[in-house]
């Protein structure tokens, strides 16, 4: 990183962090704002610019952050625990989720490609040797250990299919917005989708969207009325 720049950035997030904690979020939100502008990304960005926008009133734009904060450090507890709390305050529980819907979730989704790629190479390390009939380790039988990488590389590969889902998943941060019937501005309403609520893009037509709402409703809805979870 040029030094200029990150003087820049780090002199502006901390003109942030200074403006929220005298209370003044709306400028501490033009500042978080204008270093994400400026192509800077990181999850202690992210936690804090939702941190201003929950304590600026603005609900949805908070649980975003909160959201991008965690697809970035999905292990950081402080942004976990400030997102459970903003989603309740509106009025929006967890679901019940498997144990292999959270597990994926432990790591990001760059953290699981690179483990799927490191298990790749070990499996075809591990038989190539086998092929050849060589190993390092005397008397070692390679068989368990490539049926165990094998295993472990499939696990990699669908913990990273499950994340790449996130791609499609969406934030509701418009108020007074509900699910269409049909892709039209003047189409019947089916529901109302509640401000900071999950929906899953599944398809697009001009400037609306398809959508499953976490509620699992859905509709289509305009796409000034949502933004992406991954940044």
């Amino acid at each position: 990183m040029n030094p200029a720049f990150a003087s820049t950035t780090d002199g502006l997030f901390h003109k942030g962090n200074a403006a929220f904690f005298e209370g003044r979020y709306q400028e501490a939100i033009q500042d978080y704002e204008s270093l994400l502008q400026q192509g800077y990304v990181s999850a202690p960005l992210f936690y804090n610019l939702a941190n201003a926008y929950f304590r600026d009133g603005k609900s949805g734009l908070a649980i975003l952050n909160y959201e991008r904060a965690l697809w970035l450090n999905p292990r950081d507890a402080d942004t976990q625990a400030n997102l459970k709390f903003a989603r309740k305050k509106v009025g929006i529980f967890e679901n019940s989720s498997t144990w292999w819907q959270d597990l994926p979730r432990i790591l990001s989704l760059n953290a699981w490609l690179w483990l799927t790629l490191f298990m790749w190479f070990l499996a075809s390390f591990l038989l190539i040797l086998k092929i050849l009939k060589w190993s390092p380790w005397s008397g070692w039988n390679l068989r368990p250990a490539i049926l165990i990488n094998v295993i472990l590389l499939l696990l990699c590969v669908a913990a990273s299919a499950i994340r790449m889902q996130d791609l499609r998943r969406h934030v509701v941060t418009a108020s007074d917005v509900s699910l269409l019937v049909a892709p039209l501005e003047n189409s019947p309403k089916l529901v109302a989708l509640q401000e900071g609520l999950i929906v899953e893009v599944k398809k697009r037509q001009g400037t609306f969207l398809y959508v499953r709402a976490e509620t699992g409703k859905q509709g289509w809805i305009a796409e000034t009325q949502i933004q992406s979870i991954v940044p």
